[in-house]
């Protein structure tokens, strides 16, 4: 199967990556830099995707020859073996999810940093590592009009809103 991003250059990847719609099952992948400041005084990369196999293939092939140059392989081989262990897991539960991040967190420490993998909906709710995303989204939510508890991705209006809050996180 070929997924949109594997069709545009690296640089675009994240934008392809958003044009397909989010659903409550969809994996939100959202990344920062810095590991030495606290995530909310930076900028975050959020894309999101079918399921985790998808985001796994993203960090695999969009984000590691971003992150490590020819000369770092061993780093990078380093990283797509951990990327390896989470694909072998036959049921993903949030805490095995979570220890694989900060294991991952630790590998690629100097060049970038998940905050959040994992499905919308645990996202939503402040699941773990999630709960500074959840309460970003809450604000989000009511500054537009809309109560967290009604939120309805069928309704377009707040499925734009959602899509608009993971994109501008970032920004």
């Amino acid at each position: 199967m070929a997924y949109a991003w594997q069709r545009v250059p690296a640089h675009n990847a994240f934008e392809a990556a958003r044009k397909q719609p989010i659903s409550y099952d969809s994996w939100v992948l959202a990344l920062f830099e810095d590991p030495d400041r606290p995530s909310a005084a930076q900028p975050k990369t959020t894309a999101w995707f079918a399921d985790p196999e998808e985001a796994l293939c993203f960090l695999e092939e969009r984000l590691m020859p971003l992150w490590y140059a020819p000369s770092e392989a061993a780093g990078r081989a380093e990283v797509v073996a951990h990327l390896a262990k989470l694909r072998a897991v036959r049921k993903l539960k949030l805490r095995d999810i979570e220890s694989w991040r900060k294991d991952f967190n630790t590998l690629t420490r100097a060049k970038g940093q998940i905050l959040w993998l994992g499905t919308f909906d645990d996202m939503h709710r402040g699941e773990s590592s999630a709960d500074e995303l959840a309460q970003d989204l809450e604000f989000w939510l009511e500054e537009n009009g809309v109560e967290p508890q009604m939120l309805s991705l069928d309704e377009p209006r707040h499925h734009k809103l959602v899509v608009d809050f993971l994109v501008q996180i970032g920004a």
